[in-house]
């Protein structure tokens, strides 16, 4: 059984390319911290730093304690998924389904559509687009969240990018996850 993780890795740039071309969000903006949320600084993001916001963020979804360096990222990210109607949040949310294992961020219902799958990123620098291998994890998660019962149009998908120097997440959203998991889904057989 192959990892989103591993499938995305070792694709082929050109094939990845081709499958993601024209995969456009329905619609991007910031999320700019206010001022009153003050913290100590994340730092520059690595794969620590990452795999620490993520913890920080799955204790916020249960009520958890967060550090205070992460507490406003968390914070305003529940705020956002509020705002926009998701009534349920599942973090770390496993799938173990052949051909395909993965773990993603957050798995959601409302919002959008009726569910969704949201996958965040702490970043150095806050991309234009988002990049064709986020494109690509996020469609392989919406795969397997709706693989069951292959309702892709009733996903929807969002890629949160974080960006602590500057304190602001952009936000790419997908009201319908359907061209994300077509894709996602020729990868997924090249690879079988």
């Amino acid at each position: 059984m192959s990892s989103v993780t591993s499938i995305v890795r070792n694709v082929r740039p050109r094939t990845l390319n081709k499958a993601f071309t024209g995969i456009d969000p329905n619609q991007s903006y910031d999320l700019e911290l206010s001022n009153r949320l003050v913290a100590p600084s994340i730092g520059r993001s690595d794969c620590d730093l990452g795999e620490r916001f993520h913890q920080a963020l799955n204790r916020s979804i249960h009520g958890g304690w967060v550090e205070r360096q992460f507490w406003p990222y968390a914070r305003v990210l529940k705020d956002w998924l509020k705002d926009i109607g998701v009534s349920q949040i599942w973090s770390e949310w496993e799938f173990r389904s052949a051909p395909v294992k993965g773990c993603a961020d957050l798995l959601v219902a409302g919002g959008p559509n009726h569910r969704g799958v949201v996958e965040i990123k702490l970043v150095n620098k806050i991309p234009e687009f988002p990049a064709q291998d986020d494109l690509a994890q996020l469609g392989m998660y919406v795969c397997l969240a709706a693989g069951r019962f292959g309702d892709y149009q009733r996903y929807w998908g969002g890629l949160a990018y974080v960006h602590p120097y500057s304190r602001t997440i952009r936000i790419f959203e997908f009201s319908s996850a359907a061209p994300l998991c077509q894709a996602a889904n020729t990868l997924i057989a090249s690879r079988s």
